[in-house]
Formats: C-alpha cells, structure tokens, sequence
C-alpha cells in the first residue's frame, strides 16, 4: 500500500503547504498524453485515475513523464498486488503481462493466473520487493509444469532470486 501511495501522494505536513510526490507540471503532461484514461488494455476508465511508475520509485525509477502512465484506481491496486505488469517506455511502447508472464491479448488461464497472483504475494510476505518478486514469479514459469502447485510456483521462484 505505501508503494502504491508513493506513486502518486499528495504529502500533508502541519502548518505547511501540501506537497506532490510528482511534480504538477508532470502529472498534468502524463494526464494529457494518456488522455485522462487508464493505459492498460481495455480499460477506458478516466474516473478516478493515478499516475504509475512503470519502473518503480523502490527500484531506481523516477518522474520522467515516460516512466509513467495513468492507472484507474482498480489497475493501480492491482499492479501493486502483482496481477498485471507493465514494461518498456511510454513513448516507445509498453507490454502489459498478466500475472503469470502472459502478454495481454494472448490466452490466458484464469486459474494459472490467481496461482502466480498467490505466488507473488507469498515473495511479498517474504520480504521481496515488488519488482524483485514479480521477476522471480515470471522466471519461475520456465521451470515448473503447466501443472504446477502453488509450492512448486514458490520454490522455483525463490531460487531465481540472487542472494542478498
């Protein structure tokens, strides 16, 4: 949830002005670019809209307007849970995945899908980043059967993982 709000807060300190996470002359550059409306496919929504980092502010990514894109509230939550994934660049292109490495627009599982979901989360609890987790549960897919426990998911994705 904090990275969630790091994306896109307005900070309150008392007896000071309110200060934007990103600033207001980016915000409203991505705003127009993105026409008011979520960026992931499918989804027109223009209600209630955040601005995303594509690369994550935890992993080195910053307020360039092309490491950002628009999120309705729902995909933003859901990016950060690890359902979808986003890569590559506003200007030159993005990929959306869904949780288990699928391109959107391609057959997908929804059963796979909740299962690599599951297994994201289970990295999370274990104290992975987001970004972290999210490799390591697409690396994972490789190395286990289209039948795969949520146990095996975990483990294989565990072993990707470089020691700290």
């Amino acid at each position: 949830m904090v990275e969630r709000a790091e994306c896109d807060a307005q900070l309150l300190f008392e007896g000071q002005p309110a200060v934007q996470t990103i600033p207001p002359a980016t915000r409203r550059q991505v705003v127009r670019r993105d026409h008011g409306r979520c960026k992931v496919p499918g989804c027109r929504n223009g209600v209630y809209v955040d601005v995303h980092h594509i690369v994550l502010k935890s992993e080195g990514g910053d307020h360039d307007p092309d490491n950002l894109i628009l999120a309705c509230s729902g995909h933003h939550a859901a990016f950060h849970a690890g359902t979808p994934s986003v890569a590559g660049r506003a200007s030159q292109g993005l990929t959306f995945r869904h949780a288990d490495g699928t391109e959107y627009g391609r057959e997908v599982s929804a059963s796979t899908v909740s299962l690599y979901s599951e297994a994201f989360l289970a990295l999370r609890s274990l104290g992975l980043g987001e970004g972290e987790a999210r490799r390591a549960v697409h690396a994972a897919k490789s190395h286990v059967g289209p039948d795969a426990r949520l146990e095996e998911v975990i483990r294989a994705s565990v072993a990707t993982v470089p020691e700290r």
